[in-house]
C-alpha cells in the first residue's frame, strides 16, 4: 500500500475523528439481530458467522394491511434485543400499543421505552435525541408512518390542502436519523397499504404513505400479509386459534432480495418455530421425503406430524437441523 496514502488517511482521521476514512477491507461483518421468526431470519440473510436476521444499523420498512402481523414482528424483534440486554423504544404514534398483548408475546414492558407523541417532527427529534444521548438503545420502532402528523397540518384547518407534508418531514427526518445513528441501531418503520382509486387499469393501485424517501433509505423492505386463519377444528373451520403471517422481502441491500415465506402465529403468543424449520429443511433438501416418510440425517419419521413432535421434544435435534439450514447456502 502507498505510504503517502496511509499518511494522508492518518492525518484526516486525526483531524476529523477516528475511522472517518478507512479502507473498505477494514469494515467488519454486518451484525444481525433475529426477528423472532426462523423463516423470516432466513429470508433476511445471514453474516459470515451464520447469524441471520435484521442487519444492525439499518432502516427497515414493514408494510401491509391491518392485522397482518407488522406490530407482531416488531414486538418479537424487541424481545430478541431484550434477551441481549439492549434497550428498545416503541414510538406509538397510532396509540395502538397493547401492554397485555406485548407481555403475552414475552416483551419486558418494564424495560421498554414508549411514547404516544403524534407530531411528526417531535417524534423524529425524540428518536434522534435518544440515539444521540443513549448509546445502548438498539431498536426503535415507529408505529406508524401514516399516522405521523406534521406541524403544518396541526396548525392548519382541515379545509386547507397540504400536499406531501409527511413526505417532506420523512425526507428531512431520515437524514437526521442516519446522522445520529452511531449506535448501530435498527430503525423499524411500520407503514400501511393504501389504494389509489384513480390508478390505471394496468397499474398497481396499492401504495405506502409517506413519500418515496423511506423506500430509498430503507436497506430492507418487507411486505407483510395475513394468510389463512388457524382453527381448533380445521374441518369445520370453528374456533380461530391463530393465523398465518406471510412475508416477502421486496428490497434487501444486505443479502438476496425477493425471498418469501410464512410462519404460524397462535393467539397464545407462540410462533411455531418447528413448522418453520421443517419447511426450510424441505425447501433446501436437508430433509427429504419419500411417500409418507421424512428423512433427516439418520432419522426417519412416518409423517410430518411425527417429525415435528420429535423436534419439539428433542432440542438437540432441533438445533442440529437449524444449524444445517443456516450453514447451507440458501436457495436463491
Amino acid at each position: 500500500m502507498n505510504d503517502t496514502l496511509k499518511t494522508v488517511v492518518a492525518k484526516l482521521n486525526k483531524e476529523h475523528g477516528e475511522n472517518t476514512l478507512r479502507f473498505a477491507s477494514e469494515f467488519v461483518d454486518i451484525d444481525r439481530l433475529s426477528s423472532g421468526s426462523v423463516f423470516l431470519d432466513w429470508a433476511l440473510g445471514k453474516n459470515q458467522k451464520d447469524i441471520a436476521g435484521w442487519a444492525m444499523g439499518r432502516v427497515i420498512e414493514l408494510y401491509g394491511h391491518e392485522s397482518s402481523g407488522k406490530s407482531l414482528i416488531s414486538m418479537r424483534t424487541i424481545i430478541e434485543a431484550q434477551k441481549k440486554g439492549w434497550q428498545c423504544a416503541y414510538l406509538d404514534i397510532e396509540n395502538s400499543f397493547d401492554k397485555k398483548f406485548a407481555e403475552l408475546l414475552g416483551v419486558d414492558t418494564s424495560k421498554l421505552l414508549i411514547t404516544r407523541e403524534t407530531g411528526a417532527e417531535k417524534t423524529i427529534d425524540l428518536a434522534c435525541q435518544l440515539l444521540k444521548d443513549y448509546p445502548d438503545i438498539k431498536v426503535i420502532v415507529f408505529d406508524s408512518v401514516a399516522s405521523m402528523i406534521p406541524k403544518v397540518e396541526i396548525e392548519a384547518s382541515l379545509e386547507d390542502q397540504q400536499m406531501a407534508s409527511v413526505a417532506r418531514v420523512m425526507s428531512k427526518g431520515l437524514r437526521k436519523l442516519l446522522h445520529f445513528n452511531k449506535n448501530n441501531a435498527i430503525l423499524i418503520f411500520i407503514n400501511q397499504i393504501r389504494e389509489n382509486p384513480g390508478a390505471s387499469k394496468y397499474a398497481n393501485p396499492e401504495y405506502q404513505p409517506g413519500g418515496k424517501a423511506l423506500k430509498f433509505y430503507a436497506s430492507t423492505r418487507a411486505e407483510i400479509r395475513r394468510g389463512d386463519y388457524i382453527y381448533k377444528d380445521e374441518e369445520k373451520k370453528k374456533d380461530k386459534i391463530g393465523q398465518i403471517v406471510k412475508f416477502k422481502i421486496v428490497k434487501n441491500k444486505t443479502d438476496v432480495p425477493l425471498r418469501e415465506g410464512y410462519f404460524k402465529f397462535y393467539y397464545t403468543g407462540e410462533v411455531d418455530s418447528v413448522d418453520e424449520i421443517v419447511s426450510l429443511g424441505l425447501m433446501q433438501e436437508i430433509i427429504t421425503r419419500s411417500g409418507a416418510f421424512y428423512y433427516f440425517n439418520k432419522n426417519t419419521f412416518k409423517g410430518r406430524e411425527k417429525m415435528e413432535t420429535a423436534l419439539k421434544k428433542d432440542e438437540k435435534l432441533f438445533n442440529e437441523l437449524k444449524k444445517e439450514v443456516f450453514s447451507k447456502e440458501a436457495v436463491k
